[in-house]
């Protein structure tokens, strides 16, 4: 009995001495200078200089862990593949096609058509990913979630973030925001600091990098140095994303489902921004009556971030042709207030963005009725409207457009390519101002393409059915169906000619629209033999399809709309050139668009 009780405390011995020299080497470890961490072995992308900070591990509760490990389950791979509905671009490329195919056929003798098995691809309203799943490694490279930047690097990118992205989506409050990073760094980044915000911080510093940059080169060499702050973020919030519970949360997921927006990650945009709103709403955004139990400034951001889940929720819907996520009788909040302004900023700025921010909201809101409306809510179930009630819809849209652009502040009006600024004109001073006209033009272009593409699909399907007629003329359609074409060409023509303006003319630049996919996240691209979730195109390449289609249509019967379609198609792939010359999605939105205009120019 006494022999096990001495082995016992001799145990105990030496445990109590492993713990010792344990905690002397942690203690070593924190009183040694910076040159000492160089033996510790650091994470990936640490660089001299970087700051390394302490995080606390998060305890995972082990309730909410499986316990059907040990069933027999054998687990089938899947392939994956997505739904992109009526608004999307694929869904319109499938009926364009399916005219080219038509058209093909009464043209049997021109070999150097694109052949109809490559088009086989956008035939269903499910795109597969035909590359499947990458291999995922068993032990991944971690990005070094405890590794920042150096202070000076982190503070020129945070002022390009409020600078930029955020005034166009002002959810974040940028004094209270920097006022964290101030007491975070008057610490020597040793404070404690909660995951959230260190996750909101990475992609703060993601996003100014990746917009930044671009503007001033237009290279996608910087998407790799950013994804790095994203991986970072990711690292630090897997768990907290999934809980959702805090405001901070909230916007962590919304700035990185913008961010994922101009990766070649886009297609997981769309799970982020599932979690953003499922987030938000778990927390009140949305409320009025829980929005009265904070302070007059936490109710202005929380509004904020809600609007910025409603703005990202209709460009999505649009994009993925996939219903809302936020239907429109949950929006009952009133519009976004004027914040005070922060010491370094400008008033007049801060108010411009609100206004900005405000007028966008409305817009889109008007863009989720559309879809609502003539799109069947992307549901793809609805049976196709008369065409008097079709066409009844669009009009009385059309005519809230027109009160949304006439409610517009002079220094906000809508541009034209008639009316773009020049060297002499005041407004070029102000680039923040006329990078605001310039979206909201864009945006409201893209909203006046999508209420008239209903009709010109019906246009191209009475072509199928009448197959038998080399050209559709204008007595064979209603005069109404060829008027709300016609307008259909003309804005995508309006589309191509301001951006080839604003990226052709030296006075210009690729500032005054932005990043690049603020131009061409508007929708999805899938070329047969790619992975849908590789491709990002938009409004360009929307425009591009429609003056492409409009020669399939009455619109094409004379030579010179040939000659103007093929134009329109030069100048949209010399535009997405401009916009970079090197980024895979936009090289790939380029060559889609030159094999279009060889079909004209064989047409021809």
């Amino acid at each position: 009995m006494f022999a096990a009780l001495e082995a016992k405390v001799k145990l105990l011995e030496t445990n109590i001495e492993q713990h010792n020299i344990r905690l002397n080497l942690v203690e070593g470890t924190l009183k040694t200078s910076g040159s000492s961490r160089q033996d510790v072995t650091l994470p990936l992308h640490h660089q001299p200089g970087n700051v390394v900070v302490n995080i606390d591990e998060i305890p995972e509760n082990g309730a909410g862990q499986s316990m059907t490990d040990g069933m027999a389950v054998s687990f089938v791979d899947e392939q994956d593949c997505g739904f992109f509905g009526p608004s999307s671009n694929i869904a319109l490329m499938r009926h364009i096609l399916r005219a080219v195919d038509t058209k093909r056929t009464q043209h049997v003798n021109q070999t150097s058509l694109t052949p109809a098995s490559e088009y086989s691809a956008y035939e269903g309203g499910l795109v597969s990913n035909l590359n499947g799943l990458p291999a995922v490694s068993s032990e991944p490279q971690k990005a070094g979630a405890n590794l920042l930047p150096p202070d000076e690097v982190m503070q020129r990118l945070i002022r390009a973030y409020f600078d930029n992205t955020g005034l166009l989506f002002p959810y974040i409050h940028e004094q209270e925001f920097l006022d964290t990073y101030e007491r975070f760094r008057a610490s020597g980044f040793r404070g404690n600091v909660r995951r959230t915000w260190l996750g909101l911080l990475n992609m703060i510093l993601a996003m100014a990098t990746c917009t930044s940059c671009w503007e001033d080169s237009g290279s996608e060499t910087t998407f790799e140095e950013s994804d790095v702050y994203y991986r970072r973020a990711q690292e630090l919030c897997h768990t907290q994303m999934f809980r959702g519970t805090t405001l901070e949360t909230v916007q962590y997921l919304l700035l990185t489902s913008q961010y994922l927006q101009g990766t070649h990650k886009s297609v997981h945009t769309w799970t982020i921004h599932g979690l953003a709103v499922k987030a938000a709403m778990s927390i009140g955004l949305h409320s009025r009556d829980i929005a009265s139990k904070f302070t007059p400034l936490q109710q202005e951001i929380r509004k904020r971030t809600w609007f910025g889940c409603i703005l990202l929720d209709r460009s999505l819907s649009l994009t993925f042709g996939r219903p809302c996520a936020i239907p429109e009788e949950y929006i009952r909040l009133d519009l976004p207030k004027t914040l005070p302004v922060p010491v370094s900023a400008s008033d007049e700025v801060h108010k411009m963005s609100t206004t900005f921010y405000n007028a966008s909201i409305t817009l889109y809101r008007v863009m989720g009725r559309i879809i609502g409306s003539l799109y069947g809510s992307n549901l793809g179930c609805e049976d196709q409207s008369s065409d008097t009630a079709t066409m009844t819809s669009m009009i009385q849209f059309g005519q809230e457009l027109s009160d949304w652009q006439n409610s517009l502040p002079q220094h906000l009006g809508l541009r034209s390519v008639d009316n773009m600024p020049d060297n002499t004109d005041e407004n070029i001073q102000d680039p923040l101002r006329e990078k605001f006209r310039i979206i909201l033009t864009l945006r409201y272009l893209n909203v006046q393409l999508l209420l008239h593409r209903p009709i010109f699909i019906r246009s191209l399907g009475t072509l199928l059915r009448e197959a038998k007629t080399p050209y559709r003329h204008a007595g064979s359609i209603n005069s109404m169906h060829a008027n709300f074409d016609r307008v259909f060409v003309q804005v995508a023509e309006n589309i191509i000619d301001i951006i080839y303006t604003i990226l052709t003319r030296p006075d210009h630049g690729r500032h005054l629209i932005g990043a690049w996919w603020f131009t061409l996240y508007y929708g999805k691209l899938s070329t047969p033999g790619t992975c849908y979730d590789d491709l990002t195109c938009g409004i360009a390449f929307s425009a591009a399809l429609a003056i492409f289609g409009s020669l399939l249509i009455s619109l094409g019967a004379e030579v010179g709309n040939v000659e103007s379609a093929k134009r329109y198609l030069g100048k949209t792939c010399e535009a997405l050139l401009k916009l970079s010359d090197n980024n895979t999605l936009v090289l790939r939105c380029v060559r889609f668009v030159q094999q279009l205009l060889r079909i004209v120019s064989a047409w021809g």
